[in-house]
């Protein structure tokens, strides 16, 4: 960070870090925004934090239901702890027989924090940054916060 100190920072804030460390698609988004970030003459990084899981409302799981009835079939009459850790058991078999590069691919390419935030740090002492994105989710519009 120290050779890009005169440039204004700006904190990427994704869902979850997770995400970036297993998904293609978010890691190469996140890679993408910060090369325009670095266009636009900004210091981008990438915020890195726990997984946040929001409580999802009755009414947002009714709604869901309702827009997924086989997912409520399936919810009702499978047995939902076996099929969760057979499918654990599926994914970390292929992931050992097919690894694959997220972490090397950040460490060389994308700017993070040095350390991973929980809400709790990530709230009452947030990295240094000028302005601070965080993406659109089901949770919200995407946000610039700036930190003035």
């Amino acid at each position: 960070m120290n050779q890009h100190a005169h440039l204004p920072k700006a904190g990427i804030i994704t869902s979850h870090y997770y995400f970036i460390k297993t998904n293609y698609g978010s890691l190469l988004q996140n890679f993408a925004l910060q090369r325009y970030l670095e266009k636009m003459g900004l210091f981008p990084f990438l915020i890195r934090q726990e997984e946040i899981s929001q409580p999802i409302s009755f009414r947002e799981k009714i709604k869901f239901y309702l827009l997924h009835p086989l997912q409520l079939f399936r919810r009702l009459f499978q047995k939902p702890a076996r099929e969760a850790e057979e499918k654990a058991q599926r994914i970390a078999r292929f992931n050992r027989e097919h690894p694959r590069p997220f972490e090397s691919f950040i460490s060389k390419h994308l700017n993070t924090t040095p350390i991973t935030y929980d809400r709790v740090t990530l709230r009452e002492h947030p990295p240094e940054a000028d302005v601070t994105w965080r993406a659109a989710t089901k949770y919200g519009p995407l946000m610039i916060l700036t930190n003035c």
